[in-house]
């Protein structure tokens, strides 16, 4: 006997209810059972859109997936591109989150020259998962590209789609942003959603952080922005502060930069003093 016809779907559902029996069946069977799904897929025991975006919802759901996971995954995206009618780039999001979290770039090109070619829009998510991608891999003018891309397109949602993506950019070490790059993200990013996320201000303190001799005066600017949102400097922002002042200008010049600041400020210090202590 077939040790996969269990898992075959029952040859009179619908194609949207064999969708939710292959969800049916990662729950049974865990997610080892993501494998053998898009195995099948690949070889035309399962057919139909919602069947094949189960497939690979299923397969982006594995924490951490295999290459050879990751590449299944890809064959399947590239046969849902042939499903009539033509399907969202919902599927397609799945695999790219799938092959970004091996860090396949040539496979998560593929399906993007995929959704290209069957002239499927690419949705914000899927932009989203490849600018992580390129994030990881250093791809700074690749990186830039998309993001404005992501910012110019008319999909909703587009405030969370531009907000992720400043905040994967602004993030990036890999990228290691200019503060002029980094601000220019930022103000673009504030002209259409009035309030950043936390992560875009770290991202801010971050850039700013490269310019040593620069970053008492670009943090104040930063600091002084986010008075304007009602929010106070974090611990981690005057940590990034005090050490680059240690770094440049002794434990001093920390010290009388944190004099009269408020508690985070002298938290920051405090901790600061102690890692200074133990090194010593």
């Amino acid at each position: 006997m077939d040790p996969n016809a269990e898992l075959v779907p029952p040859a009179h559902l619908t194609d949207r209810d064999a969708g939710e029996w292959v969800w049916l069946q990662k729950k049974r069977h865990g997610t080892k059972i993501a494998e053998r799904l898009l195995d099948m897929a690949r070889k035309d025991h399962v057919t139909g859109e919602h069947l094949l975006t189960a497939c690979l919802a299923v397969a982006a759901s594995v924490i951490n997936p295999s290459s050879r996971l990751a590449r299944r995954a890809v064959s399947v995206a590239s046969k849902l591109a042939t499903v009539k009618p033509k399907p969202s780039a919902r599927g397609f999001s799945y695999a790219i989150r799938t092959s970004v979290r091996r860090g396949l770039l040539p496979e998560t090109h593929e399906i993007v020259a995929m959704l290209l070619r069957h002239d499927i829009p690419i949705s914000s998510d899927v932009h989203a998962e490849l600018l992580k991608l390129y994030c990881e891999h250093g791809m700074k003018s690749e990186s830039l590209d998309l993001w404005n891309e992501i910012y110019e397109s008319p999909e909703e949602p587009r405030n969370w789609a531009v907000g992720d993506a400043t905040s994967t950019v602004l993030a990036s070490e890999q990228l290691a942003l200019t503060f002029a790059e980094a601000s220019k993200l930022f103000d673009k990013m504030t002209a259409c959603r009035s309030r950043p996320t936390p992560i875009m201000w770290l991202g801010l303190s971050r850039a700013a952080g490269r310019h040593p001799e620069q970053q008492p005066r670009l943090s104040d600017a930063i600091f002084k922005r986010m008075a304007d949102h009602q929010l106070l400097p974090t611990h981690q922002q005057y940590a990034m502060l005090l050490e680059s002042l240690v770094q440049s200008k002794g434990l001093d010049a920390a010290r009388r930069y944190a004099a009269g600041r408020d508690l985070q400020c002298a938290s920051a210090l405090r901790c600061l003093e102690e890692a200074q202590a133990r090194q010593s």
